[in-house]
């Protein structure tokens, strides 16, 4: 059964075209809600009275720039 399973997952990932981030393979397979709550507002509201700001495991960082943009202080550290 478990060697089944296994064979069965084998085959999709060898059928399965994916590279990078690119998630267009589940267009129109998955759905979801967008969550009740903000994250840029909520991230936005707590950088506001930082003096330090850590991005961790979140990509190139690129998200983060951009909210410190948005907030258009000099004085916060990034590290």
């Amino acid at each position: 059964m478990e060697a089944d399973i296994l064979e069965n997952l084998r085959q999709a990932y060898e059928r399965t075209s994916m590279v990078g981030w690119d998630f267009s393979v589940l267009d129109g397979r998955m759905t979801a809600d967008d969550p009740w709550w903000d994250f840029e507002a909520d991230c936005l509201r707590q950088m506001a009275g930082a003096r330090r700001v850590l991005d961790m495991g979140t990509g190139g960082g690129e998200r983060l720039l951009a909210l410190l943009n948005r907030l258009n202080r000099d004085d916060l550290a990034v590290e």
